[in-house]
Protein backbone atom coordinates (compact mmCIF):
# COMPACT_ATOMS: atom_id res chain seq x y z
CA UNK A 1 0.00 0.00 0.00
CA UNK A 2 1.41 3.34 -1.27
CA UNK A 3 1.29 6.46 1.30
CA UNK A 4 -0.33 9.22 0.62
CA UNK A 5 2.56 11.80 -0.46
CA UNK A 6 3.61 14.36 1.94
CA UNK A 7 1.47 17.34 2.22
CA UNK A 8 2.93 20.56 1.49
CA UNK A 9 2.39 23.82 3.69
CA UNK A 10 0.42 26.38 1.60
CA UNK A 11 2.92 29.23 0.45
CA UNK A 12 2.11 32.17 1.94
CA UNK A 13 2.18 34.83 -0.20
CA UNK A 14 3.38 38.28 1.05
CA UNK A 15 1.12 41.82 0.29
CA UNK A 16 1.55 43.76 -2.57
CA UNK A 17 4.13 46.75 -1.41
CA UNK A 18 2.06 50.10 -1.48
CA UNK A 19 3.44 53.63 -1.24
CA UNK A 20 3.09 55.57 2.29
CA UNK A 21 2.26 58.81 1.28
CA UNK A 22 1.20 60.10 -2.66
CA UNK A 23 1.78 63.68 -3.56
CA UNK A 24 -0.33 65.21 -5.79
CA UNK A 25 -0.26 69.01 -7.29
CA UNK A 26 1.77 68.32 -10.88
CA UNK A 27 0.02 68.21 -13.52
CA UNK A 28 2.66 67.19 -16.17
CA UNK A 29 4.75 64.51 -15.80
CA UNK A 30 7.14 64.13 -13.25
CA UNK A 31 11.51 64.52 -14.44
CA UNK A 32 13.28 65.49 -11.07
CA UNK A 33 12.88 64.34 -7.60
CA UNK A 34 15.81 64.67 -4.94
CA UNK A 35 16.32 65.12 -1.18
CA UNK A 36 17.54 68.10 0.13
CA UNK A 37 18.47 69.92 3.35
CA UNK A 38 19.04 66.89 5.23
CA UNK A 39 16.01 65.23 4.00
CA UNK A 40 14.12 67.56 5.35
CA UNK A 41 12.55 68.91 1.69
CA UNK A 42 11.86 66.96 -1.14
CA UNK A 43 12.49 68.97 -4.40
CA UNK A 44 10.35 68.05 -7.53
CA UNK A 45 10.32 69.42 -11.55
CA UNK A 46 7.36 68.41 -14.37
CA UNK A 47 7.57 68.48 -17.64
CA UNK A 48 5.47 72.17 -17.63
CA UNK A 49 8.56 73.79 -16.27
CA UNK A 50 7.38 73.70 -12.63
CA UNK A 51 9.59 73.35 -9.52
CA UNK A 52 7.65 71.86 -6.17
CA UNK A 53 9.77 72.54 -2.92
CA UNK A 54 7.78 69.51 -0.44
CA UNK A 55 7.77 69.75 3.36
CA UNK A 56 8.55 65.36 4.12
CA UNK A 57 7.25 66.44 7.54
CA UNK A 58 3.77 67.54 6.70
CA UNK A 59 4.09 66.40 2.86
CA UNK A 60 2.89 69.91 2.13
CA UNK A 61 4.47 72.29 -0.40
CA UNK A 62 6.69 74.80 0.92
CA UNK A 63 7.21 77.12 -2.04
CA UNK A 64 6.45 76.10 -5.90
CA UNK A 65 7.51 78.81 -8.74
CA UNK A 66 7.77 78.74 -12.94
CA UNK A 67 11.08 78.03 -13.26
CA UNK A 68 11.47 77.41 -17.01
CA UNK A 69 9.20 78.17 -20.16
CA UNK A 70 7.34 81.40 -19.00
CA UNK A 71 9.37 83.50 -21.76
CA UNK A 72 11.23 86.45 -20.77
CA UNK A 73 8.10 88.39 -19.47
CA UNK A 74 6.97 85.85 -17.42
CA UNK A 75 4.43 86.55 -14.01
CA UNK A 76 5.56 83.49 -12.43
CA UNK A 77 2.45 81.26 -13.43
CA UNK A 78 3.58 81.09 -17.10
CA UNK A 79 1.84 83.92 -18.49
CA UNK A 80 3.93 85.73 -21.06
CA UNK A 81 3.48 88.71 -23.61
CA UNK A 82 6.17 87.21 -25.83
CA UNK A 83 5.33 85.84 -29.03
CA UNK A 84 7.05 82.38 -28.56
CA UNK A 85 5.32 81.54 -25.23
CA UNK A 86 3.58 78.89 -26.59
CA UNK A 87 6.89 77.43 -27.87
CA UNK A 88 8.58 78.28 -24.75
CA UNK A 89 5.72 76.11 -22.72
CA UNK A 90 6.66 73.05 -25.07
CA UNK A 91 10.22 73.19 -24.21
CA UNK A 92 9.17 73.72 -20.31
CA UNK A 93 10.02 70.37 -18.86
CA UNK A 94 12.35 70.60 -15.62
CA UNK A 95 15.15 68.42 -16.36
CA UNK A 96 16.77 68.24 -13.03
CA UNK A 97 16.45 70.65 -9.83
CA UNK A 98 19.17 69.86 -7.25
CA UNK A 99 20.54 71.83 -4.51
CA UNK A 100 23.79 73.79 -4.43
CA UNK A 101 25.03 75.12 -0.62
CA UNK A 102 22.28 74.55 1.09
CA UNK A 103 20.33 78.10 0.35
CA UNK A 104 20.24 77.88 -3.84
CA UNK A 105 18.31 75.46 -6.31
CA UNK A 106 19.80 74.82 -9.53
CA UNK A 107 17.53 73.77 -11.99
CA UNK A 108 17.89 72.91 -15.75
CA UNK A 109 15.07 73.21 -18.48
CA UNK A 110 14.45 72.37 -21.98
CA UNK A 111 13.90 76.37 -22.60
CA UNK A 112 18.03 76.11 -22.59
CA UNK A 113 18.67 77.62 -19.75
CA UNK A 114 20.19 76.28 -16.44
CA UNK A 115 19.58 78.98 -14.06
CA UNK A 116 20.21 79.42 -9.93
CA UNK A 117 17.38 80.35 -7.69
CA UNK A 118 17.78 81.86 -3.90
CA UNK A 119 15.63 79.87 -1.79
CA UNK A 120 17.08 80.22 2.00
CA UNK A 121 15.22 77.68 4.54
CA UNK A 122 13.81 79.13 7.27
CA UNK A 123 16.39 79.75 10.47
CA UNK A 124 15.49 80.28 14.15
CA UNK A 125 16.06 83.92 13.63
CA UNK A 126 14.87 84.24 9.89
CA UNK A 127 12.02 82.83 7.86
CA UNK A 128 13.98 82.25 4.86
CA UNK A 129 12.71 82.99 1.82
CA UNK A 130 9.73 79.87 1.44
CA UNK A 131 7.78 82.29 3.40
CA UNK A 132 7.76 84.63 0.83
CA UNK A 133 7.23 82.10 -2.07
CA UNK A 134 3.42 81.15 -3.02
CA UNK A 135 2.37 77.75 -2.01
CA UNK A 136 0.07 77.23 -4.44
CA UNK A 137 0.56 74.17 -6.62
CA UNK A 138 0.79 74.12 -10.30
CA UNK A 139 -2.67 71.99 -10.44
CA UNK A 140 -4.02 75.28 -8.46
CA UNK A 141 -2.04 77.24 -11.37
CA UNK A 142 -3.46 75.99 -14.94
CA UNK A 143 -6.60 77.89 -16.10
CA UNK A 144 -9.76 75.90 -15.43
CA UNK A 145 -12.62 75.79 -17.96
CA UNK A 146 -14.94 78.83 -18.79
CA UNK A 147 -17.34 76.87 -16.16
CA UNK A 148 -15.06 77.51 -13.33
CA UNK A 149 -13.51 80.60 -13.52
CA UNK A 150 -9.69 80.60 -11.51
CA UNK A 151 -10.27 82.03 -8.36
CA UNK A 152 -9.27 85.75 -8.01
CA UNK A 153 -5.96 85.03 -5.86
CA UNK A 154 -4.58 83.44 -8.52
CA UNK A 155 -4.73 85.96 -11.06
CA UNK A 156 -2.44 87.54 -9.17
CA UNK A 157 1.34 87.39 -10.51
CA UNK A 158 3.15 84.64 -8.32
CA UNK A 159 6.11 85.82 -6.82
CA UNK A 160 9.82 83.36 -8.03
CA UNK A 161 13.05 83.28 -5.90
CA UNK A 162 15.34 85.69 -6.45
CA UNK A 163 17.46 84.46 -9.85
CA UNK A 164 21.42 84.74 -9.01
CA UNK A 165 22.65 83.40 -12.68
CA UNK A 166 20.90 82.36 -16.33
CA UNK A 167 23.16 80.46 -18.00
CA UNK A 168 22.26 79.66 -22.10
CA UNK A 169 23.17 75.27 -22.46
CA UNK A 170 22.36 72.56 -24.96
CA UNK A 171 18.94 70.68 -23.96
CA UNK A 172 18.77 69.10 -27.15
CA UNK A 173 19.36 65.94 -25.67
CA UNK A 174 17.23 65.77 -22.74
CA UNK A 175 20.29 65.56 -20.92
CA UNK A 176 20.54 66.57 -17.11
CA UNK A 177 23.67 68.61 -15.51
CA UNK A 178 25.93 66.90 -13.47
CA UNK A 179 27.62 69.08 -10.44
CA UNK A 180 30.24 68.63 -8.01
CA UNK A 181 32.48 71.17 -5.70
CA UNK A 182 35.09 72.94 -7.35
CA UNK A 183 38.57 71.82 -5.84
CA UNK A 184 40.49 73.84 -3.63
CA UNK A 185 43.16 74.00 -6.46
CA UNK A 186 40.52 75.45 -9.29
CA UNK A 187 38.83 77.64 -6.96
CA UNK A 188 38.65 80.71 -8.92
CA UNK A 189 35.96 82.49 -7.90
CA UNK A 190 37.57 83.22 -3.71
CA UNK A 191 37.63 87.02 -4.73
CA UNK A 192 34.41 87.11 -6.69
CA UNK A 193 32.69 85.71 -2.86
CA UNK A 194 34.97 88.68 -0.99
CA UNK A 195 33.93 91.00 -2.91
CA UNK A 196 30.14 90.77 -2.42
CA UNK A 197 28.47 89.19 0.43
CA UNK A 198 25.99 87.70 -1.46
CA UNK A 199 27.93 85.39 -3.36
CA UNK A 200 29.47 83.60 -0.48
CA UNK A 201 29.06 80.63 -1.33
CA UNK A 202 31.66 77.31 -2.49
CA UNK A 203 32.31 77.25 -5.76
CA UNK A 204 30.61 74.55 -8.26
CA UNK A 205 31.38 72.38 -11.37
CA UNK A 206 28.81 71.70 -13.85
CA UNK A 207 29.09 69.22 -16.91
CA UNK A 208 26.51 69.80 -19.56
CA UNK A 209 26.36 69.14 -23.21
CA UNK A 210 28.10 71.46 -25.18
CA UNK A 211 26.12 74.26 -27.30
CA UNK A 212 28.79 73.38 -30.52
CA UNK A 213 28.48 69.89 -30.75
CA UNK A 214 25.98 67.72 -28.90
CA UNK A 215 28.58 64.91 -28.94
CA UNK A 216 30.89 66.82 -26.47
CA UNK A 217 30.66 68.43 -23.12
CA UNK A 218 30.85 71.93 -21.68
CA UNK A 219 32.72 72.34 -18.01
CA UNK A 220 31.53 74.87 -16.48
CA UNK A 221 32.07 76.30 -12.96
CA UNK A 222 29.94 78.77 -10.53
CA UNK A 223 29.28 81.68 -9.57
CA UNK A 224 32.26 82.78 -12.02
CA UNK A 225 29.84 81.59 -14.75
CA UNK A 226 33.19 80.25 -16.72
CA UNK A 227 33.37 78.29 -19.04
CA UNK A 228 36.35 75.98 -18.12
CA UNK A 229 36.95 72.93 -20.90
CA UNK A 230 35.22 71.47 -23.38
CA UNK A 231 35.47 67.93 -23.81
CA UNK A 232 34.97 66.03 -27.94
CA UNK A 233 33.76 62.38 -27.96
CA UNK A 234 36.37 60.00 -28.72
CA UNK A 235 36.31 60.44 -32.66
CA UNK A 236 37.30 56.97 -33.46
CA UNK A 237 33.97 55.76 -31.41
CA UNK A 238 30.14 57.14 -33.22
CA UNK A 239 28.98 58.02 -29.83
CA UNK A 240 25.99 60.06 -30.94
CA UNK A 241 24.17 62.72 -28.73
CA UNK A 242 25.86 62.25 -24.40
CA UNK A 243 22.27 61.10 -22.93
CA UNK A 244 23.50 61.27 -19.23
CA UNK A 245 26.36 62.84 -17.07
CA UNK A 246 27.81 62.26 -13.48
CA UNK A 247 30.68 63.52 -11.76
CA UNK A 248 33.46 63.11 -9.47
CA UNK A 249 36.59 63.21 -7.71
CA UNK A 250 38.89 60.07 -6.97
CA UNK A 251 42.60 59.61 -6.28
CA UNK A 252 44.24 61.53 -3.34
CA UNK A 253 44.84 64.71 -5.11
CA UNK A 254 41.21 64.62 -6.18
CA UNK A 255 41.12 64.71 -9.69
CA UNK A 256 37.84 65.24 -11.26
CA UNK A 257 36.31 62.90 -13.33
CA UNK A 258 33.33 63.00 -15.35
CA UNK A 259 31.69 59.62 -16.69
CA UNK A 260 29.55 60.29 -20.17
CA UNK A 261 26.80 57.89 -21.32
CA UNK A 262 26.28 58.29 -24.97
CA UNK A 263 23.53 57.40 -27.52
CA UNK A 264 25.20 54.71 -29.20
CA UNK A 265 25.06 52.72 -25.55
CA UNK A 266 28.74 53.84 -24.78
CA UNK A 267 29.76 54.98 -21.10
CA UNK A 268 33.21 56.88 -21.27
CA UNK A 269 35.04 58.26 -18.02
CA UNK A 270 37.36 61.33 -18.84
CA UNK A 271 39.92 62.54 -16.16
CA UNK A 272 41.30 65.86 -15.69
CA UNK A 273 44.80 65.83 -15.52
CA UNK A 274 47.15 69.41 -14.53
CA UNK A 275 50.40 69.52 -16.76
CA UNK A 276 51.87 70.99 -13.30
CA UNK A 277 51.63 68.15 -11.30
CA UNK A 278 51.54 65.33 -13.70
CA UNK A 279 55.05 63.86 -13.50
CA UNK A 280 53.53 61.88 -16.61
CA UNK A 281 52.95 64.17 -18.95
CA UNK A 282 55.78 65.82 -20.69
CA UNK A 283 53.71 68.88 -22.64
CA UNK A 284 54.73 72.37 -21.78
CA UNK A 285 51.63 73.51 -22.34
CA UNK A 286 50.19 74.85 -18.63
CA UNK A 287 46.57 74.68 -19.84
CA UNK A 288 44.64 71.69 -17.85
CA UNK A 289 44.35 68.11 -19.79
CA UNK A 290 41.96 65.32 -20.04
CA UNK A 291 42.14 62.17 -20.46
CA UNK A 292 39.96 59.55 -21.72
CA UNK A 293 40.24 56.29 -19.31
CA UNK A 294 37.44 54.13 -19.50
CA UNK A 295 35.19 53.03 -22.56
CA UNK A 296 32.93 50.33 -23.09
CA UNK A 297 29.70 49.93 -24.69
CA UNK A 298 27.34 47.62 -22.12
CA UNK A 299 23.71 48.29 -24.25
CA UNK A 300 22.95 48.56 -27.79
CA UNK A 301 20.35 51.24 -26.82
CA UNK A 302 21.15 55.10 -25.85
CA UNK A 303 21.37 55.50 -22.09
CA UNK A 304 18.95 56.79 -20.34
CA UNK A 305 20.60 57.51 -16.82
CA UNK A 306 23.62 56.56 -15.01
CA UNK A 307 24.58 56.85 -11.24
CA UNK A 308 27.69 56.47 -8.67
CA UNK A 309 28.32 54.16 -5.90
CA UNK A 310 29.30 55.91 -2.84
CA UNK A 311 31.45 54.39 -0.21
CA UNK A 312 30.51 53.40 3.12
CA UNK A 313 33.85 55.46 4.06
CA UNK A 314 33.04 58.56 2.41
CA UNK A 315 32.77 60.28 5.57
CA UNK A 316 36.19 59.66 6.84
CA UNK A 317 39.12 61.79 7.03
CA UNK A 318 41.33 61.97 4.55
CA UNK A 319 43.93 60.78 7.12
CA UNK A 320 42.20 57.86 7.79
CA UNK A 321 44.41 54.67 6.29
CA UNK A 322 41.68 53.10 4.41
CA UNK A 323 39.93 55.94 3.28
CA UNK A 324 43.56 56.95 1.80
CA UNK A 325 44.68 53.62 0.09
CA UNK A 326 41.14 53.36 -1.70
CA UNK A 327 41.95 56.67 -2.89
CA UNK A 328 45.20 56.06 -3.67
CA UNK A 329 43.67 53.20 -6.16
CA UNK A 330 41.20 54.81 -7.60
CA UNK A 331 38.90 52.24 -7.09
CA UNK A 332 34.99 53.38 -8.11
CA UNK A 333 32.16 51.80 -9.78
CA UNK A 334 29.25 52.98 -11.63
CA UNK A 335 25.72 51.93 -13.24
CA UNK A 336 24.03 52.55 -16.47
CA UNK A 337 20.71 52.07 -17.48
CA UNK A 338 19.11 52.01 -21.18
CA UNK A 339 16.44 52.21 -23.50
CA UNK A 340 17.40 48.18 -23.64
CA UNK A 341 16.72 46.18 -20.73
CA UNK A 342 20.01 46.05 -19.53
CA UNK A 343 21.75 47.28 -15.81
CA UNK A 344 25.56 47.70 -16.50
CA UNK A 345 27.74 48.10 -13.48
CA UNK A 346 31.29 49.50 -14.38
CA UNK A 347 34.55 49.39 -12.54
CA UNK A 348 37.48 51.60 -14.98
CA UNK A 349 40.23 50.74 -13.23
CA UNK A 350 40.07 47.22 -13.49
CA UNK A 351 38.66 47.29 -16.97
CA UNK A 352 41.38 44.58 -18.36
CA UNK A 353 39.96 41.79 -15.98
CA UNK A 354 36.52 42.81 -15.09
CA UNK A 355 34.48 43.77 -17.95
CA UNK A 356 30.96 45.74 -16.99
CA UNK A 357 28.98 43.63 -15.19
CA UNK A 358 25.48 42.89 -17.17
CA UNK A 359 21.75 42.40 -15.84
CA UNK A 360 19.25 41.36 -18.47
CA UNK A 361 15.89 42.53 -16.67
CA UNK A 362 13.80 41.48 -19.55
CA UNK A 363 12.20 45.39 -19.18
CA UNK A 364 13.13 47.91 -21.79
CA UNK A 365 12.98 51.24 -20.95
CA UNK A 366 14.94 51.76 -17.60
CA UNK A 367 13.94 55.64 -17.47
CA UNK A 368 15.42 56.33 -14.46
CA UNK A 369 18.72 54.74 -12.12
CA UNK A 370 19.28 55.65 -8.73
CA UNK A 371 21.83 54.28 -6.15
CA UNK A 372 21.38 54.90 -2.19
CA UNK A 373 23.91 56.51 -0.37
CA UNK A 374 24.74 53.63 1.59
CA UNK A 375 25.60 52.18 -1.84
CA UNK A 376 23.48 48.94 -0.36
CA UNK A 377 20.75 49.10 -3.24
CA UNK A 378 19.83 51.20 -6.00
CA UNK A 379 16.52 51.99 -8.34
CA UNK A 380 15.27 51.87 -11.51
CA UNK A 381 12.05 53.32 -13.00
CA UNK A 382 10.49 52.04 -15.78
CA UNK A 383 8.45 53.03 -19.11
CA UNK A 384 6.44 50.03 -17.84
CA UNK A 385 5.21 51.28 -14.86
CA UNK A 386 7.18 49.64 -12.39
CA UNK A 387 9.95 51.11 -9.64
CA UNK A 388 12.42 47.57 -9.10
CA UNK A 389 14.68 47.97 -6.20
CA UNK A 390 18.04 45.76 -6.02
CA UNK A 391 20.72 44.86 -4.33
CA UNK A 392 24.24 46.30 -5.51
CA UNK A 393 26.90 43.70 -6.39
CA UNK A 394 29.79 46.07 -4.96
CA UNK A 395 32.15 44.84 -2.06
CA UNK A 396 35.98 46.16 -0.94
CA UNK A 397 36.68 44.49 -4.53
CA UNK A 398 34.76 43.19 -7.60
CA UNK A 399 33.93 39.65 -6.15
CA UNK A 400 33.77 36.82 -8.55
CA UNK A 401 30.09 35.25 -8.42
CA UNK A 402 28.56 38.58 -7.39
CA UNK A 403 25.58 39.85 -8.79
CA UNK A 404 23.12 42.43 -8.28
CA UNK A 405 19.58 40.83 -6.98
CA UNK A 406 15.99 41.84 -7.32
CA UNK A 407 14.50 42.77 -4.12
CA UNK A 408 11.39 44.61 -5.00
CA UNK A 409 9.22 45.38 -7.84
CA UNK A 410 6.86 48.23 -6.90
CA UNK A 411 4.21 49.25 -8.98
CA UNK A 412 1.57 52.08 -8.10
CA UNK A 413 1.62 54.96 -11.01
CA UNK A 414 -0.71 55.09 -14.13
CA UNK A 415 1.98 55.66 -16.10
CA UNK A 416 5.57 55.31 -17.01
CA UNK A 417 7.86 56.25 -14.10
CA UNK A 418 10.21 58.92 -15.51
CA UNK A 419 12.19 60.28 -12.08
CA UNK A 420 13.71 58.75 -8.74
CA UNK A 421 15.22 59.89 -5.22
CA UNK A 422 16.79 58.57 -2.13
CA UNK A 423 16.96 59.74 1.29
CA UNK A 424 20.30 59.95 2.32
CA UNK A 425 21.39 57.75 5.12
CA UNK A 426 22.30 59.72 8.16
CA UNK A 427 25.28 62.11 7.21
CA UNK A 428 27.19 60.01 5.14
CA UNK A 429 27.09 62.91 2.35
CA UNK A 430 27.92 66.40 1.73
CA UNK A 431 24.88 68.35 -0.27
CA UNK A 432 27.27 67.52 -3.19
CA UNK A 433 28.66 64.60 -3.06
CA UNK A 434 31.50 63.72 -5.28
CA UNK A 435 34.00 61.15 -3.48
CA UNK A 436 33.42 58.01 -4.48
CA UNK A 437 35.07 54.74 -2.96
CA UNK A 438 34.17 51.00 -2.85
CA UNK A 439 30.99 50.32 -1.06
CA UNK A 440 29.84 47.49 1.23
CA UNK A 441 28.43 44.48 -0.10
CA UNK A 442 24.68 44.32 0.63
CA UNK A 443 22.61 42.64 3.19
CA UNK A 444 20.69 39.81 2.13
CA UNK A 445 17.91 40.81 3.84
CA UNK A 446 14.31 42.30 2.81
CA UNK A 447 15.10 46.02 2.45
CA UNK A 448 11.20 47.01 2.13
CA UNK A 449 8.77 48.21 4.54
CA UNK A 450 5.80 49.53 1.85
CA UNK A 451 3.71 46.81 2.96
CA UNK A 452 -0.54 47.62 3.48
CA UNK A 453 -0.93 48.50 6.99
CA UNK A 454 -2.72 46.24 9.53
CA UNK A 455 -6.62 46.64 8.70
CA UNK A 456 -6.98 47.42 12.78
CA UNK A 457 -4.34 50.48 12.80
CA UNK A 458 -6.85 53.47 11.67
CA UNK A 459 -3.17 55.76 11.71
CA UNK A 460 -1.12 53.72 9.72
CA UNK A 461 -4.26 53.79 7.16
CA UNK A 462 -3.86 57.50 7.47
CA UNK A 463 -0.68 57.42 6.15
CA UNK A 464 -1.61 54.85 2.74
CA UNK A 465 -2.04 56.17 -0.61
CA UNK A 466 -3.58 59.93 0.84
CA UNK A 467 -3.26 63.18 -0.67
CA UNK A 468 -0.95 65.79 -0.17
CA UNK A 469 -0.92 66.54 3.74
CA UNK A 470 -3.32 64.36 5.25
CA UNK A 471 -3.44 65.24 8.95
CA UNK A 472 -0.57 63.06 11.54
CA UNK A 473 -2.17 61.18 14.77
CA UNK A 474 0.96 61.90 16.68
CA UNK A 475 0.53 64.46 19.30
CA UNK A 476 2.77 66.62 21.75
CA UNK A 477 3.49 70.38 20.99
CA UNK A 478 6.62 71.77 20.08
CA UNK A 479 8.14 68.71 20.71
CA UNK A 480 5.83 66.39 18.83
CA UNK A 481 6.52 68.81 16.16
CA UNK A 482 10.29 68.09 16.57
CA UNK A 483 9.98 64.25 16.89
CA UNK A 484 8.05 64.09 13.44
CA UNK A 485 10.57 65.90 11.70
CA UNK A 486 13.09 64.17 12.86
CA UNK A 487 11.48 60.79 12.12
CA UNK A 488 10.74 62.05 8.67
CA UNK A 489 14.13 63.09 8.15
CA UNK A 490 15.64 60.26 9.27
CA UNK A 491 13.28 58.04 7.53
CA UNK A 492 14.76 55.70 4.63
CA UNK A 493 13.11 57.17 1.88
CA UNK A 494 12.53 56.24 -1.95
CA UNK A 495 10.63 58.88 -3.86
CA UNK A 496 9.27 57.92 -7.83
CA UNK A 497 7.96 60.47 -10.26
CA UNK A 498 5.27 59.38 -12.79
CA UNK A 499 3.94 60.70 -16.37
CA UNK A 500 1.09 60.97 -14.03
CA UNK A 501 2.11 63.97 -12.26
CA UNK A 502 2.18 62.25 -8.95
CA UNK A 503 4.76 61.48 -6.44
CA UNK A 504 4.87 58.34 -4.34
CA UNK A 505 6.89 58.19 -0.68
CA UNK A 506 7.76 54.24 0.09
CA UNK A 507 9.38 53.36 2.94
CA UNK A 508 12.39 51.33 3.36
CA UNK A 509 14.84 49.82 6.00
Amino acid sequence: MESPPPQTAPTQRLPVPQPSYILRGHVAAVHSLEFIRGNSRLLSGDADGWVVLWDTTSKRARAAWKAHGGGSSDDGDGNSNSDGDERDHTNAAVLRAAAWDGDKIITHGRDQHLRVWQVRPPSNDDDGDEAALSQALPAEARPRSHLRPRPRSHLRPRPRPWLLHALPVNTLNFCAFAMCPAGDDDDDDAKARSASATLRSTSVQLAVPSAADSDAIDILQLPSEQKLATLGADRAVKTGMVMALGMFRSGQQGRLSIVAGYESGHAMVYQHHDNDNNNNNNNNNDAPSWTLIYSSQAHSQPVLSLDLLPSAHAHAPAHAPAYAHAHSHGDYYFLTSSADAIIAQHHPMLREHHPPQRLNTKHAGQQALRVRSDGRIFATAGWDARVRVYATAVAAGPAPGSVMTELAVLKWHAGACLALAFAEIGHRRPTTPCTLLPAPSPPQSQLMTGMPPDADDEGARWRVGVGVGRPSTARGGAGGARRRAEQAASTHWLAAGGKDGKVSLWEMY
